[in-house]
């Protein structure tokens, strides 16, 4: 009983020798090669996460500076929005002021207060200032009034007393 030609030709009749060894061998191989390939891409894709995390960990080091900026700003966003509630003139306007003007007059401030709408202010100038200028340019701002300009103990020190207005006006 002799196969067909196209099956000999294939080689088949070599199979009745095949031993239990070779057919063990062969399902090593069929079960090691899926293996190994998925070990390989195993430890690859763990490379690639290894890398993607310290990239990650680099990019939020580099961004924390900014992330703490931003979380100040909403901070400040918080407190003028408070005082904004308060009906009061936030420090930093007649600051501002004060600031443009005192660069004109060559003087540089040595002590900021400022409660409700009094504002009290001790300013350097060691080469002496126009005291009715500045005073006049002080009360040219809409927002400052009041203004009251003493000497201090020390020359060259100047002390202002001003009121400031609200924002809907005192």
């Amino acid at each position: 009983n002799d196969p067909p030609a196209p099956v000999r030709a294939l080689g088949f009749e070599r199979l009745k020798s095949v031993r239990p060894r070779d057919y063990a061998a062969l399902a090593l191989v069929l079960v090691a090669a899926p293996t190994l390939f998925l070990s390989a891409q195993w430890v690859r894709l763990d490379m690639a996460n290894d890398a993607a995390e310290r990239e990650l960990a680099s990019l939020s080091e580099a961004s924390a500076e900014v992330v703490a900026a931003r979380t100040r700003a909403m901070r400040a966003q918080g407190d003028l929005t408070a005082y904004e509630g308060l009906n009061r003139t936030h420090p930093s306007a007649p600051l501002a002021v004060f600031a443009e003007i005192a660069a004109d007059q060559r003087a540089s401030l040595e002590q900021f207060i400022m409660r409700e709408h009094a504002l009290e202010l001790t300013i350097s100038a060691p080469g002496g200032i126009a005291p009715v200028d500045l005073v006049a340019a002080l009360e040219a701002d809409p927002l400052i009034e009041g203004v009251r300009l003493e000497p201090a103990n020390t020359d060259g020190l100047w002390r202002v007393f001003a009121q400031v207005q609200t924002e809907a006006g005192s």
